[in-house]
């Protein structure tokens, strides 16, 4: 193997693991902070991915727990719906599904088009009766970053592996004349 496919193979490697990790959404288990509640009998943990919601797409993370056992519910009927900054805005209704990994979690995946304040209404029906939990949620705009980082990481990619290209098919080249000209 030639030096310079040495040096890109590592280095091609690490532009794609970044360019992967950049864009990829993530669900349950990167929540960062819930907010909690207590509606009823139940304490409600809601989290969302990204931390700090932007407009785009929005992934909820909730827990419901009984308060006076502190035990997470399992079977509960869990509905949300959101109203936006303006009139019209809206998430919503949506049934959130039982995570199939760790079923303490009720999950939802939507998307919130317009900043400003939110409010996310969580409504449970389970054995201990019905509530409603309200959470305020602020909503930013995009940050064009995240793109921008990408597009480089992919042109850095391109770059490396045209370079690597070009040197791998110039050294078989390079060997090609050397043995006609023995």
């Amino acid at each position: 193997m030639s030096r310079s496919l040495r040096i890109a193979l590592p280095a091609l490697a690490a532009a794609a693991a970044l360019a992967i990790q950049i864009n990829m959404a993530f669900g349950n288990g990167r929540v960062i902070r819930f907010d909690r509640q207590i509606a009823g009998p139940y304490e409600v943990a809601l989290g969302t991915v990204p931390d700090s919601p932007s407009v785009g797409a929005l992934h909820i993370t909730l827990t419901i727990a009984d308060v006076s056992t502190q035990e997470y519910l399992l079977d509960a009927v869990v509905v949300v719906e959101g109203a936006g900054p303006e009139s019209g805005a809206a998430i919503g209704p949506f049934r959130a599904e039982k995570n199939l990994d760790d079923p303490r979690f009720y999950d939802v995946n939507t998307a919130v088009d317009v900043e400003g304040g939110w409010l996310v209404t969580v409504r449970i029906d389970a054995s201990l009766g019905e509530a409603v939990a309200e959470f305020p949620i602020e909503v930013r705009s995009s940050s064009p970053i995240a793109g921008v980082a990408t597009l480089l990481v992919l042109l850095a990619f391109l770059t490396i592996l045209g370079l690597s290209l070009r040197a791998y098919l110039g050294e078989r080249r390079g060997r090609r004349r050397r043995r006609r000209a023995r």
